[in-house]
């Protein structure tokens, strides 16, 4: 009788030991999604998920771009046009200049008559880039200062050399910087139309 009564409190503490340890499972454990909760996404420093977003449509994202790009195009144009037009006789006195530098070299019959030309080069485009700064004294208004560096590199650089080789017969490198002054020069000149133009309008 005595073991019978030993025996049944000993089941009902290991009874109520399993009961405890159920319980502190089930406050302690997260519910899953099979349980119906919907699922915690992990966020980084706590904060709350990203929202998802709606695919892009590329095509229509480049147009856009290409749209936008034109736009500032035309508003850097009209800005350059409204900045050279008050300076119309200014640019075209230093395309003349240009243009009378390259003669002189283009005159010259011996080497050393070139010789010459070049010697006195130096100072002439210091005039030029003179009258090049008073127009647009921080460089980065007119639409013409890259044909005007262009075009004094070619007389500075390569032109008395092209011209002595075509004195001597071979006249390759004086046709290729001809043909490249000649297409600076015809961009000067078909820029100051379009602003002239404009300021008939």
């Amino acid at each position: 009788m005595r073991r019978s009564v030993v025996a049944g409190v000993a089941a009902l503490a290991l009874i109520a030991v399993v009961a405890a340890a159920a319980g502190r499972h089930r406050v302690t454990t997260k519910p899953s999604a099979l349980d119906g909760a919907p699922p915690e996404i992990p966020a980084a420093g706590g904060a709350s998920p990203p929202l998802t977003r709606l695919p892009e449509d590329a095509a229509a994202g480049l147009q856009s771009q290409l749209q936008w790009r034109e736009h500032m195009a035309r508003e850097e144009e009209e800005r350059q046009m409204a900045f050279d037009r008050p300076r119309l006789d200014e640019h075209r006195a230093v395309a003349k200049l240009f243009a009378s530098c390259r003669a002189r070299y283009d005159r010259a019959e011996t080497p050393a008559a070139v010789w010459t030309v070049q010697a006195e080069m130096p100072r002439r485009l210091a005039e030029i880039q003179a009258r090049v700064k008073a127009i647009d004294h921080w460089g980065n208004n007119s639409r013409l200062l890259g044909d005007y560096e262009a075009l004094s590199r070619s007389l500075s650089d390569g032109y008395a050399d092209a011209r002595v080789a075509a004195i001597q017969g071979d006249a390759r490198a004086q046709e290729r910087l001809r043909s490249n002054f000649d297409e600076h020069m015809k961009t000067i000149a078909a820029w100051l139309d379009k602003v002239a133009e404009g300021e008939d309008e």
